[in-house]
């Protein structure tokens, strides 16, 4: 990864090229506080810009000004839209254009304290900013032969009046989530002849060698079967490449306290099995873990930033293949719970991985357990590449998650997943199916059926069909939802009484 950090700088330090906001209102330029200064000192020097056609003040739109007096090496004027649709999302377009404008400096000094979101907390606005910036920094990793540079040392500065430690806390909090990020990005891009099972889970008994908190249990193929997860395992055994139980606990908290558990699809490589997918774009289903990915990342994050909680990530890792001792079409097992499972379509297999997953999860009597999963194309039909699909048998939870979802831009729609839905997943010769009777609600009908297997624990599904990834010619991962799930994590910890101070952070955890 790129060595990049973040830091908090007075204004009369700066020795970067600085970026500056401008607004367009009513045909007009409106510019934010610093760029206003500028202005006023040389009348013209970004007006100038607007008026002859050059810079329209668009979202996202970069002009590099030169001449400018106070900073002899240029500003970078960056557009922020118009002024009455500023929000969230015009935030982050114009941060992404702005660092990618400037990729080639050492140093970038960002003057957004003048024009942060009206929607957010100034620490919510600044976790955003760090995330943000380091993710437009980094670019894809790829396995091309070309000669590359060493990735070049990057330092980006937010610019204030004065420094300030919560800021500088915020920041280093934005900076561990987005290096979360990109770390689910790199291993979700893998490609499925390098990121199987095991090494998947040999990254995460890595990480607990690199953060003190952590704690994994691995279980094989084996031990799998003896302990009954007969969902879990009717997935796995088509593979030559053996299954793994991952488990990865952060101890933040006293031992009494219950974990959050976060659960994660981890189909490393999909092809559906005996339902075979059809020949185009399924290179793309080597992105099938990336709730695996997410849930790792954020255990991960949660450690570096010392929260004052118990979180447990679960993830079941398998392949999904075709041959001589994979799963029919019409087969039944039995699941964890006990409840039996008439496999109607094979490549309807997350639910099943998950089913055993929330079942084990459950046993340990969290507080909450929330699944990430890229598990029904029907959610990306209804809900895009946009917002995840939110499922939940908890208002409460839902409604913490919606929110998390907003201040974190990485959003998600409530959905419904109720008994109507669980109808469609039942079968005339096994406890449930596990696939829907009707294609109507088809995303729904999977998430009651995972539902089943979550007993009276606070729950939440997660569907990121949509939303883990992009497709096509410019098919990549994209991180979320982890802005969602730490933001919530964040929520959850500032909500508790009588908690202590965290532990311990610095920025070299982030790396």
């Amino acid at each position: 990864m790129q060595d990049i950090h973040l830091f908090t700088k007075s204004l009369k330090d700066i020795t970067g090229i600085p970026v500056m906001g401008v607004w367009l209102n009513n045909a007009k330029l409106k510019f934010s506080a610093q760029a206003q200064i500028l202005e006023n000192k040389q009348p013209g020097i970004f007006s100038g810009a607007y008026s002859t056609g050059r810079f329209s003040a668009g979202a996202g739109e970069t002009l590099f000004v030169s001449g400018v007096e106070t900073f002899p090496a240029g500003v970078l004027l960056v557009g922020l839209g118009e002024w009455k649709s500023w929000n969230t999302d015009s935030f982050i377009l114009s941060l992404k254009k702005a660092v990618r404008a400037l990729s080639f400096c050492e140093e970038i000094d960002f003057f957004a304290e003048d024009w942060l979101p009206g929607t957010l907390e100034k620490s919510e606005a600044v976790r955003l900013f760090a995330s943000t910036t380091i993710n437009a920094l980094v670019p894809v990793k790829t396995l091309k032969t070309r000669d590359v540079k060493a990735p070049k040392t990057h330092t980006v500065c937010w610019c204030a009046d004065k420094k300030s430690s919560a800021i500088q806390n915020a920041l280093l909090d934005g900076e561990i989530i987005g290096k979360a990020q990109i770390q689910a990005r790199e291993l979700a891009e893998l490609p499925s002849n390098l990121m199987t099972p095991s090494h998947f889970a040999q990254r995460v008994q890595e990480s607990v060698e690199e953060i003190p908190g952590l704690v994994c249990t691995i279980l094989g193929a084996q031990t799998i079967q003896s302990l009954g997860m007969g969902a879990f395992w009717a997935v796995a055994k088509g593979s030559k490449e053996e299954p793994r139980f991952i488990v990865l606990e952060y101890h933040g908290a006293s031992d009494k306290t219950p974990f959050v558990s976060l659960i994660g699809k981890g189909v490393t490589f999909d092809s559906g099995g005996l339902s075979l997918k059809p020949a185009a774009s399924m290179d793309e289903m080597k992105f099938d873990m990336c709730g695996a990915a997410t849930v790792f990342s954020c255990v991960c994050a949660a450690a570096r930033m010392g929260l004052r909680q118990n979180i447990m990530a679960v993830i079941p890792a398998c392949e999904n293949m075709p041959s001589g001792s994979a799963t029919k079409p019409g087969d039944i097992v039995t699941s964890l719970s006990g409840l039996t499972i008439e496999i109607m379509n094979t490549d309807a297999e997350g639910r099943l991985l998950l089913a055993d997953a929330l079942s084990w999860a459950a046993r340990k009597k969290p507080a909450v357990m929330i699944d990430v999963a890229t598990l029904t194309g029907a959610c990306v039909v209804a809900l895009g590449d946009y917002a995840s699909g939110l499922y939940s048998n908890d208002d409460a939870l839902s409604e913490q998650l919606t929110r998390a979802g907003r201040l974190s831009a990485d959003y998600a729609w409530p959905m419904p997943c109720g008994e109507s839905y669980a109808a469609q997943m039942k079968s005339p010769y096994a406890d449930l199916s596990n696939t829907s009777s009707t294609r109507a609600g088809s995303a729904s009908a999977a998430a009651a059926f995972l539902r089943a297997f979550t007993g009276d624990i606070p729950w939440a599904h997660l569907d990121v069909a949509g939303t883990a990834n992009t497709c096509g010619a410019g098919r990549m991962a994209t991180g979320r939802p982890i802005g969602l799930l730490m933001q919530y994590l964040l929520m959850r910890e500032s909500s508790q009484k009588n908690v202590s101070k965290r532990l311990p952070k610095t920025s070299k955890n982030a790396s």
